[in-house]
């Protein structure tokens, strides 16, 4: 918490707003909504993957982060 107030961001900035922020970066890159939970750990809520699977790996998770794409604009680099 020490840290994000350090780098400038506020109380609306957490934990939960980072991850909506990857989801919409996900949605918009195509990935599919299961793929999608599956890389942020929501549960799958079906027989066959949800009760009887063991999960993905993160040789196949890594490939669907790596989609997100965030347009940050480059003068916030200068």
């Amino acid at each position: 918490s020490r840290l994000k107030t350090s780098l400038g961001f506020t109380r609306a900035h957490d934990f939960h707003s980072t991850r909506r922020s990857l989801i919409t970066c996900l949605e918009r890159a195509g990935v599919p909504e299961l793929e999608a939970g599956r890389a942020v750990g929501h549960k799958v809520k079906t027989i066959t993957y949800g009760l009887y699977s063991s999960g993905s790996t993160v040789e196949k998770l890594r490939p669907i982060i790596n989609r997100a794409y965030y347009d940050i604009p480059q003068h916030l680099f200068e």
